[in-house]
């Protein structure tokens, strides 16, 4: 097995075993990562609020957390 695809399956099982620790799934570890990075980045719209499968107004998101 040539030794990017042996670390890149080091990294899934990494990532598995992460998401089973945290009780999530693995795509709601990479969308969180993503979803950082880019506010990190100050690249996310600033009036919105990313939730996997939709967008939210933060004037929404806000009155949720009241």
């Amino acid at each position: 097995m040539p030794v990017r695809q042996y670390k890149e399956i080091e990294l899934l099982v990494a990532l598995a075993k992460l998401a089973a620790r945290e009780r999530k799934t693995l795509s709601d570890l990479i969308f969180e990562a993503v979803y950082e990075y880019l506010e990190n980045r100050d690249a996310l719209p600033p009036q919105h609020s990313i939730t996997p499968g939709r967008l939210v107004h933060a004037s929404a998101r806000q009155k949720t957390q009241v």
